[in-house]
């Protein structure tokens, strides 16, 4: 019997991160999110004691970020692949698909599920971004071994918005995420909210590429 995340589902890009590289594959089933739920469990296990900010917020975007997506694909509301993106918004211009990118590490014993992102196609065809979150344990480490991957995952969700057209990215900022995204957003973010419009993520978008061509080209 297949596992839920089997080699042979289809991958939708990969990340280069201190380690190496993890892929990212769309959440698909029930079966998926089940596994997911138990792997997030895992991440908690791994910081027992006394977690950080930072540590709380991962945990709990995740879950949150999976509930939604659990909810949306109950009511066909969500995309396994940019493809389907596409086709379900040449169906309906009006179409709100969600879509949950799962980070895979498979050169990870247990739990192989490194991060996540869930963003949603809005009515009026711009990205939300809802979720940006990686395993808790692993990100606080000294030389994370996923160190990148934040940035990776919101690369691909800037390449999504190009493929579909999107006007903007927009989301809403944690207390405790907000000097991540203050990295890549040349206005001042307003408080809680994060706007990228096309002429702002299509050279984000491009910059990161950039950057990790030449961190390839040196080896590092």
């Amino acid at each position: 019997m297949a596992t839920p995340w089997s080699k042979s589902e289809p991958q939708v890009g990969t990340i280069p991160v201190r380690k190496g590289s993890v892929e990212i594959v769309y959440a698909n089933s029930h079966r998926q999110i089940e596994d997911l739920n138990e792997e997030i469990d895992r991440w908690e296990d791994s910081i027992e004691g006394n977690p950080g900010p930072l540590q709380r917020d991962s945990l709990e975007l995740a879950r949150y970020g999976v509930r939604r997506w659990h909810e949306s694909y109950s009511q066909q509301r969500t995309a396994k692949s940019v493809v389907q993106l596409q086709e379900m918004i040449n169906d309906n211009p009006y179409s709100e698909v969600r879509v949950l990118a799962v980070a895979r590490a498979s050169w990870r014993r247990s739990p192989k599920t490194v991060g996540l992102c869930t963003f949603r196609r809005t009515w009026c065809k711009n990205l939300s971004l809802e979720v940006i979150a990686a395993h808790p344990a692993l990100d606080e480490m000294k030389n994370s071994p996923i160190s990148g991957l934040g940035t990776g995952l919101l690369h691909h969700v800037c390449s999504v918005a190009e493929a579909i057209g999107s006007d903007a990215i927009w989301g809403e900022c944690t207390q405790n995420s907000a000097k991540f995204y203050s990295l890549f957003v040349a206005r001042p973010i307003v408080q809680d909210l994060i706007i990228l419009r096309k002429a702002d993520y299509v050279p984000l978008k491009d910059k990161i590429a950039m950057k990790w061509q030449e961190r390839q080209g040196s080896g590092l």
